[in-house]
C-alpha cells in the first residue's frame, strides 16, 4: 500500500513537471476514475449475490488515499 501510494506521488511530480496542467488533471482524474471502476468490481460481503456492499469502508479510504497522494 505504502509503496503505491509513493508511486502515486512520484506520478503527480513528474506530471508537474512534464505535462499542462490540463492535461495533468486528467490524467489524475482518470486514476481515480480507475480505482473506483475497480473498487465497484465485485461486492463486498453478502451471500449468493445478495446484499453486501458494492464498494467497502476500505476501498473508499484506498481510493481518497489516492487521490491525496496525487494530489487531485
Amino acid at each position: 500500500r505504502q509503496i503505491a501510494l509513493e508511486n502515486c506521488r512520484s506520478v503527480a511530480r513528474l506530471l508537474q513537471t512534464k505535462a499542462s496542467t490540463e492535461e495533468a488533471g486528467e490524467y489524475k482524474r482518470w486514476i481515480v476514475g480507475v480505482a473506483h471502476k475497480v473498487a465497484k468490481a465485485a461486492k463486498e460481503g453478502g451471500l449468493f449475490g445478495y446484499g453486501g456492499e458494492q464498494i467497502s469502508g476500505g476501498e473508499v479510504e484506498i481510493i481518497n488515499e489516492i487521490g491525496e497522494a496525487i494530489a487531485v
